[in-house]
């Protein structure tokens, strides 16, 4: 089997350390939640935060999309780096300074998260009552733990230097994770100059016009008047004896005092 020339060792050491190249964090929740431990490569899955039970880290709160935010590495010059992407309807933000004011990540934008963040989900928030906005807000505090960036070495038949530990076991040297501050400045600017573009286009934006009140219900229609009952039909007058029976009722009365005279 062919072996790598020497100029492409160093072309394939470098591609496999890549391919290991790890980065481990934490996340609390806040009191009552231990804090959880996940380990994300550049190019890997992220840890996705949400609704959905398929999420890693499943949050209950109003306002938080089924796929809200994405934890992931990203390659870096010094080993790879913790970055945030929010993909969500209402949105994420940081707090830039212990009692500041949160700041909204720009949708779809990959945030490097330094050495520690807090992140603040949802942004957009509704009134719920005497509730204050931070407490309609889930509070998740990131904490990079340590980054693993294995050394690459150019020619094979050269080893690393190890040192022992306590317990006489050879431990292969890591190389310090770098904090920049000039990253952590550009992130906070990026921040900034997102929130100040989103209240200018608010202030810019007219009102929306008041919905009219509802009209009044107005007062129910008076009753039909009822229609007076027809009179009551004038009795029949008595009808008169016709004249036969006249003269009949005579005869008869004459006859009867006849025969009581005989």
């Amino acid at each position: 089997m062919a072996q790598p020339a020497g100029g492409d060792v160093g072309r394939v050491a470098a591609l496999s350390a890549a391919a290991r190249l790890t980065l481990s964090f934490m996340v609390e929740l806040g009191e009552g939640e231990p804090p959880r431990r996940f380990r994300v490569a550049p190019g890997k899955r992220p840890v996705k935060v949400g609704r959905g039970p398929k999420n890693d880290i499943v949050l209950t709160l109003n306002g938080i999309s089924a796929h809200h935010l994405d934890i992931l590495a990203l390659e870096g010059a010094d080993g790879p780096t913790l970055a945030v992407r929010d993909v969500s309807m209402n949105g994420s933000c940081i707090v830039s300074a212990p009692g500041g004011a949160p700041l909204k990540l720009a949708k779809d934008m990959e945030i490097e998260v330094l050495e520690c963040a807090v992140l603040l989900l949802p942004f957009k928030v509704k009134p719920d009552g005497d509730k204050k906005p931070e407490e309609l807000r889930q509070t998740l505090r990131i904490t990079v733990l340590g980054r693993s960036v294995p050394e690459v070495v150019a020619d094979p038949s050269r080893t690393s230097e190890k040192r022992k530990s306590g317990d006489g076991h050879e431990v292969a040297p890591r190389k310090a994770a770098k904090t920049s501050s000039k990253a952590a400045e550009e992130m906070m600017a990026r921040c900034r100059a997102f929130a100040e573009e989103m209240e200018r286009k608010k202030r810019e934006q007219p009102p929306e016009p008041e919905e009219p009140p509802p009209p009044a219900p107005s007062a129910l229609p008076p009753p039909p008047a009822r229609a007076p009952a027809p009179p009551a039909p004038a009795p029949a007058p008595p009808m008169a004896p016709s004249a036969p029976g006249l003269g009949m009722l005579s005869g008869f009365l004459s006859g009867a005092l006849s025969g009581a005279r005989g």
